[in-house]
């Protein structure tokens, strides 16, 4: 469980090396990397069967990612909705709108 919060919460994905010492900081490198590569394909297991035969989990050169195409959590809804409030205009410009169409401002 702790890969796919890591992963949930890194949207540009982590590397083997990252994960372990993240998760398994006191653990040998060796050690770290076993327990991770169980873990991993416990994982992606798990998510495939979830997904109906989709790769939740991708993986490129070292680079573990959560396909946030076929996933959805509340960080990344977070950081969407962070995105257009700063893209929004200022309460009090012309407009006033943020995410979901709601006038900030009278008028």
């Amino acid at each position: 469980m702790q890969i796919l919060v890591y992963l949930a919460v890194h949207p540009a994905g982590a590397t083997t090396d990252e994960l372990c010492k993240a998760i398994w900081p006191h653990r040998r490198p060796h050690a770290a990397a076993g327990s991770f590569y169980t873990a991993v394909s416990h994982l992606r297991q798990t998510l495939h069967t979830a997904t109906g035969g989709r790769e939740a989990i991708t993986h490129g050169g070292d680079r573990y990612q959560l396909d946030h195409t076929i996933t959805d959590t509340d960080f990344a809804r977070l950081l969407a909705a962070a995105r257009r409030t700063t893209t929004a205009p200022a309460p009090g410009a012309a407009g006033g709108r943020v995410a979901g169409g709601r006038r900030l401002v009278p008028g």
